[in-house]
């Protein structure tokens, strides 16, 4: 996970009507995602415990995230599906400085860390 990949979430559905639990599904989904690519494979379960969320309330966010166009996935049978998030750099989830992990630097004004 980078912080560009959350900014870029952030920048995405400010301003959407996105509930409370779908802007948490959808920081999970973030967070599991490529930071070169935006896409991810976590399972339903893995999305239930990151959200303490149960399977109706998953499945549902998931679903209307989908119709709202912030998230996009391919089905693959006895495997988790493919999610890709279509926000930031080329579609994807965009890219952070190299080297900082999963730890979030705080950008200076301009941009610049």
């Amino acid at each position: 996970m980078g912080c560009k990949t959350i900014k870029a979430l952030w920048d995405r559905i400010d301003g959407l009507e996105v509930t409370p639990t779908e802007a948490l599904v959808l920081t999970a989904l973030a967070h599991y995602a490529s930071d070169d690519f935006g896409y991810c494979h976590p399972r339903h379960r893995q999305m239930e415990q990151k959200c303490h969320l149960g399977h109706t309330a998953t499945v549902t966010s998931l679903g209307s995230l989908k119709r709202k166009g912030l998230v996009h996935w391919t089905a693959k049978p006895k495997h988790p599906n493919e999610y890709t998030l279509p926000f930031g750099a080329a579609g994807g989830a965009g890219t952070h400085g190299k080297g900082n992990g999963d730890r979030c630097e705080p950008e200076a004004e301009g941009g610049n860390a």
